[in-house]
Protein backbone atom coordinates (compact mmCIF):
# COMPACT_ATOMS: atom_id res chain seq x y z
CA UNK A 1 0.00 0.00 0.00
CA UNK A 2 0.48 3.71 0.49
CA UNK A 3 0.47 6.08 3.44
CA UNK A 4 0.43 9.29 2.91
CA UNK A 5 -1.22 12.75 4.50
CA UNK A 6 -4.21 14.64 2.88
CA UNK A 7 -2.53 17.74 2.57
CA UNK A 8 -1.30 17.56 -1.69
CA UNK A 9 0.43 20.37 -3.31
CA UNK A 10 1.64 20.36 -7.12
CA UNK A 11 4.61 23.37 -6.62
CA UNK A 12 5.41 25.36 -10.26
CA UNK A 13 6.63 28.05 -11.31
CA UNK A 14 4.28 30.85 -12.06
CA UNK A 15 6.55 31.98 -15.55
CA UNK A 16 8.51 28.91 -17.65
CA UNK A 17 11.36 28.76 -18.48
CA UNK A 18 14.64 26.58 -18.09
CA UNK A 19 14.95 24.73 -14.63
CA UNK A 20 18.64 25.44 -13.37
CA UNK A 21 19.01 23.78 -9.98
CA UNK A 22 16.42 21.73 -8.39
CA UNK A 23 17.19 21.11 -4.20
CA UNK A 24 15.48 18.45 -3.42
CA UNK A 25 14.91 14.42 -3.67
CA UNK A 26 11.84 12.29 -4.07
CA UNK A 27 11.07 10.99 -0.78
CA UNK A 28 12.93 13.94 1.19
CA UNK A 29 11.89 15.87 3.82
CA UNK A 30 10.89 19.89 3.71
CA UNK A 31 10.37 22.95 5.93
CA UNK A 32 7.95 25.52 5.01
CA UNK A 33 9.75 28.51 3.01
CA UNK A 34 12.58 26.22 1.55
CA UNK A 35 14.13 26.60 -1.42
CA UNK A 36 13.05 23.73 -3.44
CA UNK A 37 13.79 24.86 -7.34
CA UNK A 38 15.01 28.09 -9.28
CA UNK A 39 15.07 28.84 -13.35
CA UNK A 40 17.90 30.02 -15.31
CA UNK A 41 18.00 33.98 -14.11
CA UNK A 42 18.94 35.42 -17.81
CA UNK A 43 15.54 35.80 -19.27
CA UNK A 44 13.87 36.76 -16.76
CA UNK A 45 16.45 39.25 -15.43
CA UNK A 46 16.45 40.81 -18.89
CA UNK A 47 12.89 41.38 -19.02
CA UNK A 48 13.42 42.99 -15.48
CA UNK A 49 16.18 45.44 -16.45
CA UNK A 50 14.18 45.65 -19.91
CA UNK A 51 11.40 47.27 -17.81
CA UNK A 52 13.37 49.15 -15.68
CA UNK A 53 14.78 51.29 -18.77
CA UNK A 54 11.61 51.62 -20.51
CA UNK A 55 10.81 53.36 -16.92
CA UNK A 56 13.89 55.67 -16.74
CA UNK A 57 12.65 56.13 -20.90
CA UNK A 58 9.06 57.21 -19.29
CA UNK A 59 10.42 58.92 -16.56
CA UNK A 60 12.33 61.48 -18.39
CA UNK A 61 9.49 61.62 -21.35
CA UNK A 62 7.37 63.21 -18.68
CA UNK A 63 9.62 65.30 -17.44
CA UNK A 64 10.16 66.68 -21.19
CA UNK A 65 6.15 67.17 -21.50
CA UNK A 66 6.04 68.83 -18.00
CA UNK A 67 8.64 71.28 -18.82
CA UNK A 68 7.18 71.50 -22.19
CA UNK A 69 3.60 72.01 -20.91
CA UNK A 70 4.64 75.04 -18.50
CA UNK A 71 6.21 76.64 -21.26
CA UNK A 72 2.78 76.28 -23.09
CA UNK A 73 4.71 74.42 -25.93
CA UNK A 74 3.13 70.95 -25.58
CA UNK A 75 -1.08 70.28 -25.21
CA UNK A 76 -2.55 69.12 -21.99
CA UNK A 77 -3.15 66.01 -23.95
CA UNK A 78 0.47 65.31 -24.34
CA UNK A 79 1.26 66.05 -20.73
CA UNK A 80 -1.50 62.76 -19.97
CA UNK A 81 -0.24 60.60 -22.73
CA UNK A 82 3.09 60.91 -21.28
CA UNK A 83 1.25 60.59 -17.45
CA UNK A 84 -0.51 57.65 -18.55
CA UNK A 85 3.23 55.98 -19.96
CA UNK A 86 4.71 56.43 -16.86
CA UNK A 87 2.34 54.99 -14.68
CA UNK A 88 2.13 51.79 -17.21
CA UNK A 89 6.09 51.78 -17.31
CA UNK A 90 5.54 51.49 -13.42
CA UNK A 91 2.80 48.82 -13.20
CA UNK A 92 5.11 46.65 -16.09
CA UNK A 93 8.05 46.97 -13.67
CA UNK A 94 5.83 46.13 -10.71
CA UNK A 95 4.75 42.71 -12.84
CA UNK A 96 8.30 41.65 -14.22
CA UNK A 97 9.34 41.87 -10.23
CA UNK A 98 6.98 39.82 -9.31
CA UNK A 99 6.77 37.48 -12.12
CA UNK A 100 10.97 37.01 -11.50
CA UNK A 101 9.74 36.65 -7.67
CA UNK A 102 8.27 33.39 -8.74
CA UNK A 103 11.03 32.24 -10.84
CA UNK A 104 11.77 30.45 -7.48
CA UNK A 105 10.00 27.25 -5.66
CA UNK A 106 9.49 27.43 -1.94
CA UNK A 107 8.11 24.81 0.35
CA UNK A 108 4.22 26.31 1.14
CA UNK A 109 4.70 23.55 4.32
CA UNK A 110 6.60 21.19 6.46
CA UNK A 111 6.35 17.85 4.39
CA UNK A 112 7.96 15.59 2.40
CA UNK A 113 8.31 15.29 -1.96
CA UNK A 114 6.46 12.69 -3.26
CA UNK A 115 7.11 13.15 -6.84
CA UNK A 116 10.00 15.15 -8.78
CA UNK A 117 8.06 15.60 -12.38
CA UNK A 118 11.16 17.42 -14.06
CA UNK A 119 14.79 17.80 -13.99
CA UNK A 120 17.61 20.42 -14.19
CA UNK A 121 18.39 21.74 -17.75
CA UNK A 122 14.21 21.05 -18.67
CA UNK A 123 11.81 23.17 -19.74
CA UNK A 124 9.13 24.49 -17.10
CA UNK A 125 6.11 25.97 -18.34
CA UNK A 126 4.20 28.44 -16.65
CA UNK A 127 2.25 26.66 -13.88
CA UNK A 128 3.15 23.04 -14.66
CA UNK A 129 3.83 21.13 -11.76
CA UNK A 130 7.14 20.40 -10.85
CA UNK A 131 6.95 18.50 -7.33
CA UNK A 132 3.99 16.95 -5.86
CA UNK A 133 4.19 17.18 -2.00
CA UNK A 134 2.79 16.35 0.84
CA UNK A 135 2.17 18.35 4.46
CA UNK A 136 2.95 17.12 7.55
CA UNK A 137 2.22 18.72 10.58
CA UNK A 138 0.80 17.54 14.05
CA UNK A 139 -3.01 18.29 12.99
CA UNK A 140 -2.08 15.88 9.15
CA UNK A 141 -4.52 13.30 8.39
CA UNK A 142 -3.17 10.31 7.26
CA UNK A 143 -4.52 8.30 4.47
CA UNK A 144 -3.27 4.52 3.61
CA UNK A 145 -4.37 3.71 -0.14
CA UNK A 146 -4.30 -0.17 -0.57
CA UNK A 147 -4.35 -1.73 -4.10
CA UNK A 148 -7.22 -4.75 -3.66
CA UNK A 149 -8.44 -6.97 -6.23
CA UNK A 150 -11.88 -6.80 -7.31
CA UNK A 151 -12.86 -10.28 -5.57
CA UNK A 152 -11.71 -9.08 -2.06
CA UNK A 153 -12.89 -4.67 -2.77
CA UNK A 154 -16.20 -6.92 -2.37
CA UNK A 155 -15.70 -8.25 0.81
CA UNK A 156 -14.41 -5.36 2.59
CA UNK A 157 -17.11 -3.28 4.48
CA UNK A 158 -16.82 0.22 6.66
CA UNK A 159 -15.38 -0.69 9.76
CA UNK A 160 -13.46 -4.03 9.19
CA UNK A 161 -10.65 -4.02 11.46
CA UNK A 162 -7.29 -4.74 9.74
CA UNK A 163 -3.56 -4.93 11.02
CA UNK A 164 -1.03 -3.03 9.48
CA UNK A 165 2.74 -3.80 9.65
CA UNK A 166 5.16 -1.12 7.70
CA UNK A 167 8.92 -2.10 6.40
CA UNK A 168 10.50 1.33 8.03
CA UNK A 169 8.42 1.25 11.39
CA UNK A 170 9.32 -2.51 12.89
Amino acid sequence: GYLSTEGQARLSFKVGGVIDRIYVKEGEKIKRGQLLATLKSTEISSQVQQVQLGLEKAKRDYQRVENLYKDSVATLEQLQNARTGLDIARQNLLQAGFNQQYSKIYATEDGFIVKKLKNEGELAEPGGPLFISRAVSSSSKWILMVGLSDRDWALVKKGDKATVQFDAFP
